[in-house]
């Protein structure tokens, strides 16, 4: 694995056409994105197991949303408790594993990568040098996280192809990855918007996140992928979970998570702001037809 076959700017160009994506910068970062897991994927992090989720997996993996994705985010997954130690030495197999793949980056320098809460949260930002123009939509670098969190539905492996190999029918650049099960993956997107949109519409964070309103979308996407039952006590239990270690900074979330969470959500189809940067969203992430901001927030 290495990066030495990467795209050129005429590929991006043909592949963007081919796919009628927004811009050719999009297919430049998910080839650097799917090469950086391909990575991962590659290496033994045995006994303890690494299983993709988020919006990358929905998207490149599961396939059931049309939007660029930035992220890798991969739950660190073990029948015990995991030891600092060995979590560090996880942290240390990833790190190896990109080197080796040929990205560039600083492991001492904490904007490349920072370990946080005894090793059982890491935040990879790796640089890389665009040939595709971006303007400002995409962040200058590929973000990978690794944490510790509870895996409450079994995974299923599934292969990841980047644009470039899919336009071009080369083979997926991820032969098979673990990745977290659809109904698992909405209930956390549930919770994180709403604690997070939550949080700051009641005033408890200095900067809102525009990038939050990629949950909605996702959510009304892959609405019929799942039984809402089903997600609805999944969004429970991770509720509680969150509101008993991150609570501290939003109290009453802490108090009544369910409550604030259904304030949120109607709080959120209110807001302007919220309004406004979903369709920059729309514009910039989404390919092909995505649901107006009134439609994705219809309960």
């Amino acid at each position: 694995m290495s990066l030495s076959d990467r795209p050129s700017l005429e590929e991006l160009l043909e592949i963007q056409q081919h796919f009628d994506l927004p811009s050719s910068a999009l297919v430049e970062k998910d080839w650097y994105v799917v090469k950086a897991l391909a990575a991962i994927a590659g290496a033994n992090t045995a006994p303890l197991r690494l299983v993709f989720g988020g919006g990358t997996a929905l998207s490149r993996a599961h396939g059931l949303i049309r939007r660029m994705s930035e992220d890798i985010d991969l739950k660190i997954v073990s029948t015990n408790k995991s030891s600092r130690a060995a979590l560090g030495d996880l942290r240390g197999i990833v790190t190896n594993a990109l080197l080796g793949a040929g990205f560039a980056f600083d492991p001492t320098n904490p904007e490349h990568r920072q370990s946080m809460y005894k090793n059982s949260f890491t935040r990879y930002r790796l640089p890389y040098a665009p040939i595709a123009e971006g303007k400002g939509v995409l962040r200058p670098e590929i973000q990978i996280e690794t944490s510790v969190w509870p895996l409450r539905r079994p995974s299923t492996d599934r292969p990841v192809r980047s644009f470039i190999a899919e336009g071009f029918d080369r083979p997926a650049e991820v032969a098979s990855i673990a990745c977290a099960s659809i109904p698992e993956s909405a209930a956390e997107k549930l919770v994180a918007l709403t604690r997070r949109a939550g949080a700051e519409l009641a005033g408890f964070r200095e900067e809102r996140d525009p990038t939050l309103v990629r949950h909605i979308y996702d959510l009304h996407v892959i609405r019929e992928q799942y039984d809402a039952a089903d997600v609805a006590g999944l969004a429970r239990e991770v509720m509680l979970e969150d509101a008993r270690t991150r609570g501290r900074d939003f109290p009453a979330y802490e108090a009544d998570p369910l409550a604030e969470t259904l304030k949120a959500i109607d709080a959120i189809a209110a807001d302007e702001d919220f309004a406004k940067n979903y369709a920059i969203f729309r514009r910039d992430m989404v390919y092909g037809e995505g649901p107006d901001f009134e439609t994705a927030m219809e309960r």
